[in-house]
């Protein structure tokens, strides 16, 4: 057989350290591991990292990319994380030894991009009101790795093609910015509970012909558990380490990877899918003393509309020359950037949830509370004064969070 290079480039997108289910015998290849409720599938399997490493028990000396370097065929590579990846697809041993003790060199030829604050799967804030399986917290829409891809394809093009190296590695450190879950410095939020940690993964073992043959024992004898870090945050939750788009660089609120399912399911370590949580900043200084939020407020940070879009432009030239975002996407961006702020406006009606209702899913019994929440809104004029008062009626023809005038109230 001629070993030749199939692929010249690989853009591996937001797949963490975890696999695919595919060529053995019960394969199921919509399954992405503990993380959505699909435990013990065979996905989250040793070896995690490119380079050879042992596994947790200390046998083997394996690597992802052993036989494309024996045979000088690898592509160039680019590993692409979101935070849902250290949250739910093991992507610590990524770049860790699989006892999480050690920093791993990268393999020649490849680079590894780590988003923060970006979720697997970005949703809209406000669907985690609407369905029974969703979450406690709004939804993380951060949009930040979908901006970054058409450079990051650019990138790895001119790299195959000898025309420039692409940007260097950009993702949270052991000793650093990659920490285990019980040393998260996450500030104290009114109402939301930080998860005790990722959902585990185990050593599996499906039986001798898995490996050769795609013939798998049920259910797997079990080994240790894996070690998995996650990046460390600042103090307003946000995670450190890893490349901040636009939105981590002018944000709301908090970005998290993390999510619960629901109340009664905390105990058990279960998380809400790959969707992660946005957590609104408060929109003045005395709603911040009144909560007992510790995060500075809209106003403290931007003023009003006209000073966060001022940050925006200033985020998206920083993102130009970095090598994050393409100049022809610029607009694209911005715009990006004010639809955040208007979902950001719009959620301010659902968030905090009224306290009878905290746990429940079913829009139809939240909406008729929403009158009664009395929320600030200040509304954000030219000259970015900022005056409290209640929001106009809605109109039928009015998208949630965006006033006909063009102005926002938070």
């Amino acid at each position: 057989m001629r070993k030749r290079r199939a692929l010249d480039g690989v853009m591996d997108t937001a797949g963490g350290a975890g696999r695919g289910s595919f060529n053995h015998r019960y394969a199921l290849p919509g399954q992405a591991g503990n993380s959505v409720g699909s435990v013990l599938r065979a996905v989250d399997l040793y070896p995690f990292s490119d380079l050879p490493t042992t596994d947790i028990d200390g046998r083997g000396q394996e690597g992802l990319l052993d036989r494309v370097r024996r045979d000088k065929v690898q592509p160039r590579i680019f590993h692409i994380l979101s935070g849902s990846e250290y949250w739910a697809r093991a992507g610590s041993l990524l770049h860790t030894s699989t006892d999480g003790r050690r920093a791993l060199l990268e393999a020649e030829g490849t680079r590894t991009y780590a988003f923060a604050g970006t979720p697997h799967g970005a949703r809209r804030h406000t669907i985690f009101l609407e369905k029974a399986t969703a979450a406690d917290l709004p939804y993380n829409d951060n949009s930040d790795l979908s901006l970054a891809l058409p450079a990051l394809l650019i990138a790895l093009d001119r790299w195959i093609t000898g025309q420039a190296a692409p940007p260097v590695s950009r993702y949270p450190r052991l000793g650093d910015t990659l920490v285990p879950p019980a040393s998260l410095h996450f500030p104290k939020l009114p109402n939301v509970v930080v998860p005790a940690g990722p959902p585990p993964v185990w050593q599996l073992r499906f039986g001798p012909a898995y490996r050769s043959e795609g013939v798998m024992s049920e259910p797997p004898q079990l080994g240790p558990r894996y070690p998995l870090l996650v990046p460390q945050v600042d103090d307003d939750g946000n995670e450190l380490g890893s490349w901040r788009g636009m939105a981590m660089s002018v944000p709301l609120g908090t970005y998290t990877a993390w999510n619960h399912q629901n109340s009664g399911t905390e105990p058990f370590g279960i998380l809400s899918g790959l969707q992660g949580a946005f957590i609104p900043f408060p929109v003045t200084q005395a709603d911040r003393a009144r909560s007992g939020d510790p995060r500075p407020s809209v106003s403290e940070r931007y003023g009003g509309l006209g000073g966060y879009m001022r940050a925006a432009e200033r985020a998206a030239e920083a993102q130009i020359a970095a090598g994050f975002l393409l100049p022809e996407e610029r607009e694209r961006a911005l715009t990006s950037m004010r639809l955040n702020w208007d979902r950001a406006v719009g959620l301010r009606g659902h968030w905090p949830r009224p306290k009878n209702l905290i746990g429940r899913r079913d829009l139809r019994r939240i909406r008729p509370h929403l009158s009664s929440i009395d929320l600030p809104n200040v509304r954000f004029g030219s000259n970015a004064d900022i005056s409290a008062e209640r929001p106009p009626p809605r109109r039928r023809d009015r998208l949630p969070g965006r006033s006909l005038d063009g102005r926002c109230g938070l």
